[in-house]
């Protein structure tokens, strides 16, 4: 028992040095961006034309790796997520995605690309 009474001053110690600590994380960033995504939704121009809508202007988002990094993973979904973001900031809540795919860019080793239009659907 007297071994483990000399330990205790560590363990009070250790415990205490993380008095006050704070982390800083992206998750609450990442959840609100998927939420404010999840209020644009993804038409085709046929189901829009059922619609009263206002068109609110081309959107577009691109990525480019110059150099081979596993721990960075940016697809062709991370790029319509940001152009829904981009179309929620202009006030809207559709979309049409024109191109969204792989693109060859000389400076690039991978490079991603999607463009579509933003719209207001009127309810």
């Amino acid at each position: 028992m007297l071994n483990g009474i000399k330990y205790l001053p560590v363990l009070v110690f250790l415990l205490s040095g993380c008095n006050g600590a704070t982390f800083r994380t992206n998750v609450g960033s990442v959840a609100l961006n998927n939420a404010i995504a999840g209020t644009v939704d993804v038409y085709t121009m046929a189901e829009l034309s059922r619609h009263q809508y206002v068109g609110l202007g081309e959107v577009s988002a691109t990525y480019c790796k110059t150099d081979i990094d596993p721990t960075i993973k940016v697809n062709i979904d991370d790029l319509k997520k940001d152009l829904k973001l981009q179309v929620q900031k202009l006030g809207g809540n559709a979309i049409i995605f024109y191109q969204c795919g792989r693109g060859v860019y000389p400076a690039c080793e991978h490079y991603l690309e999607c463009n579509g239009e933003g719209f207001a659907i009127e309810n």
